[in-house]
């Protein structure tokens, strides 16, 4: 599985939170990885300072084959001698390797979804963001992480936006691998 699509998908962000993605500001701890934003995006609210902006993967040890976590370091590994002084974490394939624009990052993501058979002309890369926050939903999802993730500061603008009852269970990423 593509890195960006398994950070969105994990995550609930937008394009350009995930380009905004710095290893320069990535904490590693054992099953996790948080990424501090340096900039602010689009649901920043006004005052609200910019250390609170982060992003965290949660590792996902039932398959190693979904494990964000394990995906990015194993990515970051094979992209370190490209990377050069780049320090964002979604670079470009082709030369010279820099960071990817968050234009490209959606592009990705749209190429992905259209090899999965979802029809782009209807979804586009923000239908992820929208797509794990319900299937979190669906598999009992903490709602206080879903809020979180998506940015949303109560769960009515979530229920305004999906119309569903909210429940509480268990973490955003664990929920949308199941």
């Amino acid at each position: 599985m593509k890195l960006d699509i398994l950070v969105a998908l994990t995550t609930a962000q937008r394009g350009q939170s995930l380009h905004l993605m710095d290893i320069a500001n990535m904490v590693k701890e054992k099953d996790s990885l948080t990424f501090m934003l340096a900039s602010p995006i689009k649901q920043t609210r006004p005052g609200r300072p910019l250390f609170e902006l982060t992003i965290q993967l949660k590792a996902y040890p039932h398959d190693q084959k979904l494990c964000v976590v394990r995906t990015c370091s194993i990515y970051q590994e094979k992209n370190k001698e490209l990377r050069g002084n780049e320090t964002r974490l979604f670079i470009t394939h082709r030369k010279p390797h820099k960071q990817a624009s968050r234009d490209t990052i959606r592009r990705w993501m749209q190429q992905i979804m259209a090899r999965a058979g979802i029809d782009v002309t209807v979804f586009k890369s923000h239908s992820v963001r929208s797509a794990a926050t319900s299937k979190a939903k669906l598999n009992n999802a903490c709602t206080a992480d879903i809020l979180k993730a998506a940015g949303w500061t109560s769960a009515t603008t979530f229920a305004k936006y999906y119309d569903k009852p909210i429940d509480i269970g268990e973490p955003l990423s664990l929920s949308v691998l199941k």
